[in-house]
């Protein structure tokens, strides 16, 4: 019972009303509002033409080892809601992963992924997070900071908060800022 007349008391103080006057159903919509706005924004990605389109995991690019590039890359990239400051085609990326050279990337490997704002400015300063695909569909995420025209490098495994390199076949690696996807790369596994 103290409990219920604390938060009384507070309610009534902060929105000038009784709490019973609260009834159930409200309190259930903004549980519900809640939940939905913490769940949604948790696995959002956003690319698109000229309007705002979610994607998902399943209709993200994916890479393809034998043209060593991406498919499903959108075009153009769009400015986020949230940062519109920010245009991802107003910068020049670039992005790196094994390709072969000096040699075949085999199963239990570190990988070195790379991002690079090329013509990059003293006030060109990014948090970006790098996804990466496992062929099984599982994907594991990290963190890092791009400034000015510098190389930034994330080791996965290592840096990432899970995965492993221990299945052959295709990584597809999405890099993003503000949740937009800016560049897709990929590499494969022997």
């Amino acid at each position: 019972m103290e409990i219920k007349k604390i938060t009384n008391s507070v309610v009534s103080k902060i929105v000038n009303i009784k709490w019973r006057t609260i009834t159930p159903s409200l309190v259930l919509f903004v549980i519900v509002v809640i939940i939905i706005c913490t769940e949604v924004r948790g696995d959002e990605f956003i690319f698109g033409n000229d309007k705002k389109v979610v994607g998902t995991q399943s209709n993200l690019p994916k890479y393809n080892p034998n043209t060593e590039n991406c498919e499903g890359m959108p075009e153009p990239l769009i400015k986020p809601e949230s940062f519109p400051n920010f245009n991802p085609n107003n910068y020049s990326w670039q992005f790196s992963a094994p390709r072969g050279i000096p040699g075949k990337t085999y199963m239990g490997e570190v990988i070195s992924l790379g991002l690079r704002n090329k013509y990059g400015e003293n006030k060109d300063n990014f948090y970006f997070s790098v996804r990466v695909e496992q062929p099984n569909g599982n994907a594991s995420t990290t963190e890092n900071v791009l400034s000015t025209d510098n190389w930034a490098y994330s080791d996965y495994p290592t840096d990432s908060n899970s995965g492993d390199t221990n299945q052959t076949g295709p990584y597809t690696v999405i890099y993003q800022i503000y949740g937009v996807i800016v560049a897709c790369d990929g590499f494969e596994v022997f």
